[in-house]
């Protein structure tokens, strides 16, 4: 949650790291090289019970959904569109990106419900 989604002072508490833990314990990637496929059951003997991350309720034996259900619970935190924008902005742009295009594209994350390749019909000003 620290590293890839809300970062250091994101508003998560130890409970919800040790809930998103539990969600994805036992999950695999089987045959990775052929194709990507997550078991639909999870090794955690606790799945029958439901999950709360971030505030947001995840039902028991989820399966597959559990991950959307984790992303879903972070991406509407305010602290992840600044996050995952800073992170891109330094990636592609600059060590060091203009806070206002920061804040922009944080706006659109939000916008957007967190999905990156939404598009529209303004083109980007990156200045």
């Amino acid at each position: 949650m620290e590293l890839h989604t809300l970062g250091v002072d994101g508003g998560y508490t130890q409970k919800d790291v040790t809930e998103v833990a539990r969600a994805f314990t036992g999950w695999t990637i089987d045959n990775p090289r052929h194709r990507r496929r997550v078991p639909l059951r999870a090794a955690d003997p606790l799945t029958a019970v439901q999950k709360v991350v971030l505030g947001h309720e995840i039902k028991a034996g989820g399966g597959r959904a559990t991950a959307s259900r984790c992303w879903t619970s972070s991406r509407r935190i305010p602290s992840t569109a600044q996050f995952i924008s800073t992170k891109l902005a330094r990636r592609f742009v600059s060590d060091t990106p203009p806070p206002a295009l920061i804040d922009r594209m944080a706006a659109r994350f939000t916008e957007t419900d967190g999905n990156l390749t939404a598009s529209d019909d303004t083109a980007a000003d990156v200045s």
